[in-house]
């Protein structure tokens, strides 16, 4: 039987002859996309700390994710169009990392809704720690205003929000000689005297961060209602060793009873706050007023708090209850950058700078917050400081745990933060109330 003859023409491919499309590289990426969109909400999400290697990088995409929800939508939305405009979805890489993507979109949905239960967990944190009346304490004209709930039009966080303009910032004022020891007061325009205080210190594990970089929301939130915040910064390591960090935040409470009276602010009341290495910071000031070690120089200078605030601090440097393994404790980090001896050849200096180990009877009122998904400074430590405060301490201890929470959820004035901003100020007008 005769072929058929093309008279000249080249065959035409039949279907079975043609070759499969080659997906390009603007396919994979949208298909990547959609895998880091996917576990970026599954983190978010789903609280793990192990294995220990991955906590840095499993705490940046979690709280990212976790507090810049609509941010990173919004970024994985222009994405996810950019490549799709330039043929993304030729062939089935694409489709699938659409599919992906919008599975994590309804991760982000219940991100972000969740963030709700930190009012009612912060509440009922107040209520066990204080009476279920403690609102009934505070004067009538401070309670008629107490903030309790935030716009849920506001959620998605906004970092660039405008400040508050009943507030000033005095900025950058000297509490020492060293250039790093700055601080800014915020006040409130009308310029009130006899002001509670709260002093407030920043957290990034003893080597970085800056006053600008932490607790703005709540000392903005404090000064419109006419308390004077302090913001300081401190020297840092690996420049400067513990207790350094420790006598620079007393040089603050310091130059609060020499120099506060001038931007309107009652020595004899100020409360110690602070996030991460800065509640650490704090916790230990709070339990060493007049201590002369970490006095040197002004020992006589009455640095009593009235209260303290810390958030998701670390409070045992020797990982005395072994919570955590060997290679997650940050003994290696703390004895190379912070304490710059070892426990073998300092361990009373180890202890003195763990405030578990510094937890007295006459320590001041402690509210305590924690996230349930900390990957750097886990819950479970935070709750062993709060028993042994609990045990040992004659006054009041209230304990917050935030759920789904990571490390530094309150850096930005978002959903979650400033539920949680407005419990610690219902919590501060209840101790100005009952012991001021």
């Amino acid at each position: 039987m005769a072929r058929p003859t093309t008279h000249g023409r080249a065959p035409v491919p039949t279907r079975l002859d043609a070759e499969p499309a080659v997906p390009t590289v603007t396919e994979w990426l949208l298909l990547a996309l959609g895998i880091l969109a996917t576990g970026a909400s599954a983190v978010a999400l789903v609280r793990t700390r192990r294995p220990a290697l991955f906590a840095i990088g499993y705490f940046a995409l979690g709280w990212a994710t976790g507090e810049l929800t609509f941010g990173v939508f919004t970024a994985e939305a222009v994405a996810a169009a950019t490549l799709i405009a330039l043929g993304g979805m030729d062939s089935s890489p694409g489709p699938v990392g659409l599919g992906l993507l919008l599975a994590s979109w309804i991760g982000l949905v219940v991100v972000q809704r969740r963030k709700r239960a930190a009012g009612p967990a912060i509440e009922s944190a107040l209520i066990d720690g204080l009476g279920p009346s403690y609102r009934a304490a505070i004067p009538p004209d401070r309670r008629a205003d107490l903030p309790e709930d935030v716009d849920h039009r506001e959620p998605l966080g906004n970092p660039f929000r405008p400040r508050d303009r009943r507030v000033e910032v005095v900025r950058d004022l000297a509490y020492g000689d060293d250039p790093a020891q700055r601080l800014d007061v915020y006040r409130h325009r009308d310029h009130l005297t006899g002001s509670p205080v709260l002093v407030h210190v920043h957290g990034g594990a003893w080597t970085t961060g800056r006053k600008e970089h932490g607790g703005v929301p709540l000392l903005e939130h404090l000064a419109s209602r006419g308390w004077v915040g302090v913001a300081a910064t401190h020297r840092r390591s690996p420049r400067v060793a513990f207790p350094d960090h420790l006598i620079d935040v007393k040089r603050v409470l310091a130059w609060v009873q020499q120099d506060g009276p001038s931007f309107g602010m009652d020595p004899g009341f100020v409360v110690l706050a602070g996030q991460s290495s800065g509640a650490h910071l704090a916790a230990l000031a709070a339990f060493s007023p007049g201590d002369p070690r970490y006095q040197p120089g002004f020992e006589s200078v009455d640095t009593a708090v009235a209260g303290c605030v810390a958030c998701y601090g670390n409070y045992d440097f020797c990982n005395r209850f072994a919570i955590r393994g060997r290679t997650s404790d940050m003994g290696g980090f703390l004895e190379r950058y912070v304490m710059q001896v070892s426990r073998q050849e300092d361990p009373t200096r180890w202890d003195d700078a763990s405030p578990v180990a510094r937890v007295r009877a006459d320590a001041p009122p402690f509210l305590v917050i924690h996230g349930t998904h900390d990957s750097l400074l886990w819950v479970e430590e935070a709750r062993r400081f709060v028993d042994v405060l609990r045990a040992t301490s004659q006054s009041p201890v209230t304990y917050a745990e935030i759920p789904d929470a990571q490390h530094a959820f309150d850096i930005f004035p978002t959903l979650r933060s400033l539920l949680v901003v407005h419990g610690m100020v219902r919590w501060l007008e209840h101790l100005v109330a009952t012991t001021r």
